[in-house]
């Protein structure tokens, strides 16, 4: 049952805290947070200064402080981790599930979880270094090894006490997974059936053939599109040749998600691996600058291209004037557009069968803001510059800009996913560099062709 705050976690809270830290009233400290959820407590930490982070941590026993770790951003628990010695963190992983322990041993440098691996129990050792084997972005690096099995020729009466004698270790048991004596998976019993059903009933007469796993080699990505699609809580894990190895369950698919999500947001925004609590301005901007730098690539080219119709702009400067609203709209256009559709490809909604609906839709959607938008702002060219072949030309642009902007944003994202070439990654600079060199293009020369030959 979940332990709850009593106290709101705001900021007079958070400088209560800091003063009893500068006061060192360990005593005060260890008795409001032993009244805290895990996560409440992280939520403080992260608030907190190195020294007095560090500090409160080493005074929280060592029970919740393996919750508490767990909850911590990537920069607060890199920085808890590097001043524990091998014992506090040996005595941590004691406390936690498998994967969890793999996950905060893959955090620590080479020498170090080496030493503390060798201070754990050995089968504790073991299924660390098991999972450890596994890529940590797929289901094998996902899964924990703790879950309860029957076997296929085993009572209902006989599967509730297996259930009983591994309660133990495992928590929230949601399914018991049915094997064979080669320890192939061949089944799924829920708890709610072992409860319905009669002792002296066999397993292999109740329980569920029809069940969905995820192989220890599938991405993280792939098995939560399987969580959500079927609505699962838990799903088995097994080898290419079927034995079962472990269990996922749906606490660490929402991490998945989140963290996914956070990806693909921070690659569109050319972040790249930068963690929103990332302190060091050096490597944020090392994470950013090559992005920067290919954008500012892409604006040169259009630059150069602008260049080239530098007699029609002479010609008629008013063409200038609206060149900003034309890249504007051209691009906010292209963003939704790729937004949808990465995000489409992100989910499972859009498959190989729905992307030329998925296009057509938005050449639809387009052409139809492109004609209101165009008109729009030809309406207001006319009356502002008192030109009306100019806003012909200027409204005409936009509607073809806009068309091609649609197009742009859309198939651009599924050719990169045709070649394997992630969309969120690259479909931000490209798409943006496309969009404003033949968007430029588009309108001077339409602006050309109209205005520099009547």
């Amino acid at each position: 049952m979940r332990e709850k705050s009593k106290i709101e976690i705001d900021k007079e809270f958070i400088d209560d805290i800091k003063d009893l830290v500068d006061s060192k009233a360990e005593y005060l400290l260890k008795n409001i947070l032993s009244d805290l959820h895990p996560s409440d407590i992280s939520e403080i930490l992260d608030h907190l200064d190195e020294e007095e982070r560090n500090y409160v941590f080493q005074i929280i026993e060592t029970e919740k402080a393996s919750e508490v770790i767990l909850e911590l951003d990537n920069a607060s628990r890199e920085d808890i981790l590097e001043n524990l010695d091998e014992e506090q963190i040996s005595d941590m992983l004691d406390e936690m599930q498998s994967d969890d322990a793999a996950n905060i041993v893959q955090e620590l440098d080479e020498e170090t979880a080496e030493k503390v691996l060798s201070q754990l129990d050995y089968e504790d050792s073991q299924e660390v270094k098991e999972l450890l084997k596994y890529d940590e972005d797929s289901a094998g690096g996902l899964m924990q090894l703790e879950f309860v099995s029957v076997f296929v020729t085993d009572t209902i009466h006989e599967a509730i006490e297996e259930v009983r004698e591994k309660s133990k270790d495992v928590q929230k048991i949601y399914d018991i997974f049915v094997v064979n004596h080669e320890n192939h998976l061949v089944g799924v019993l829920s708890t709610e059936t072992l409860l319905m059903v009669v002792p002296d009933k066999l397993v292999s007469d109740v329980m569920n053939q029809e069940f969905v796993f995820a192989n220890t080699h599938q991405d993280q990505e792939e098995v939560a599109k399987i969580f959500k699609k079927y609505d699962l809580v838990t799903i088995p894990v097994t080898t290419p040749s079927g034995k079962l190895v472990g269990r996922i369950t749906i606490d660490d698919i929402i991490d998945v998600i989140e963290e996914e999500a956070s990806e693909d947001v921070s690659k569109m925004a050319g972040s790249v691996n930068e963690d929103v609590t990332e302190t060091s301005s050096f490597r944020i901007s090392k994470s950013r600058l090559p992005w920067l730098l290919t954008a500012m690539a892409g604006e040169l080219v259009a630059a150069f291209v602008l260049s080239r119709f530098e007699n029609s702009i002479q010609t008629i400067l008013a063409l200038a004037f609206f060149l900003p609203i034309i890249m504007a709209m051209a691009g906010n256009i292209a963003i939704q557009c790729s937004s949808i559709v990465i995000r489409g490809l992100a989910t499972g909604e859009i498959g190989v069968l729905d992307i030329q609906r998925q296009i057509f839709k938005e050449i639809r959607v387009a052409g139809i803001n492109g004609i209101i938008l165009g008109i729009v702002l030809g309406s207001i060219v006319a009356l502002w510059i008192g030109d009306v072949h100019i806003a012909i030309v200027v409204g005409t642009a936009l509607i073809c800009v806009i068309f091609f902007a649609a197009f742009n944003g859309t198939v651009f994202p599924l050719i990169l996913k045709k070649f394997n070439i992630d969309p969120a990654l690259a479909a931000g600079p490209f798409v943006t560099m496309t969009n404003d060199t033949l968007g430029i293009f588009i309108y001077l020369g339409i602006a050309t062709f109209f205005l520099l030959n009547r």
